[in-house]
């Protein structure tokens, strides 16, 4: 990914991301476009921190590029349906879901807190591409779980999903 394309999703994110601060880990839908996001911060408008963003750029197995936000990482789906962008300089980490794709599932008030569900599955080569962007156990199983249970992510061969609520 080229810098410019780095920054202009830096840029997106940081817009969108300054929208709600209210939680460390947030989901916000957007049905007009089909969108959703799910944020992982690392601390909230009351001072509360977490380690989610860290440990997340820590996993995502791709250079780091510079841009005006500081360092940053990107992982996208072939058909940019699953986005992933992590900035180290905002200590915060965006998944843009398109469901404009058959492997995206938005529930606005939908999951176990009533504040909506995000759910995206990869199968096959497109699974596999992904997976090889992470950082990964001996057996090819590469796994994300926020501190918090809300994003849960887990890729194995063949099989790549996402889920936060």
């Amino acid at each position: 990914m080229s810098t410019r394309h780095l920054s202009l999703s830096l840029l997106l994110f940081l817009s969108l991301s300054g929208l709600k601060l209210q939680a460390i880990t947030s989901l916000q839908f957007y049905p007009v476009s089909q969108q959703g996001f799910i944020f992982a911060r690392g601390a909230d408008s009351l001072g509360n921190q977490d380690d989610d963003p860290v440990r997340m750029f820590q996993w995502m197995n791709v250079p780091a590029q510079g841009s005006f936000a500081g360092l940053g990482k990107v992982i996208k789906s072939g058909n940019k349906d699953f986005q992933l962008i992590c900035s180290q300089g905002q200590n915060m980490c965006e998944i843009m879901l398109s469901a404009k794709s058959s492997r995206v599932q938005l529930i606005p008030g939908g999951g176990d807190n009533g504040q909506g569900l995000m759910k995206y599955l990869a199968k096959g080569e497109e699974a596999d591409a992904l997976i090889r962007q992470f950082q990964m156990s001996g057996d090819r199983v590469t796994e994300f779980q926020s501190r918090d249970q809300r994003i849960s992510i887990r890729g194995t061969p063949g099989y790549f999903q996402v889920l936060a609520q």
